[in-house]
């Protein structure tokens, strides 16, 4: 089971649920809930830069949270 918790590694924008997604800097509950359903629609994301294809989520959102999220490759996450 994934570990979803703020900490070294950051968090894992391809898994967390909202509930933890809302408390990275620059990512409020509106945002996280917006940053799942994008992901329910469009799949995972590729790069920390595909995160500003979320709406919602503008530059200066972006530039604080790219620090703490992370993008683990596919097979790491098997």
């Amino acid at each position: 089971m994934r570990r979803f918790f703020l900490d070294d590694a950051g968090v894992d924008l391809n898994y967390a649920p909202a509930h933890i997604l809302r408390r990275v800097s620059g990512i409020g509950e509106s945002t996280s809930k917006a940053v799942v359903e994008w992901r329910r629609k469009h799949g995972r994301f590729h790069s920390r830069e595909s995160l500003k294809k979320v709406k919602g989520l503008g530059e200066h959102a972006f530039r604080q949270c790219a620090g703490f999220v992370r993008i683990f490759p596919e097979e790491a996450q098997r």
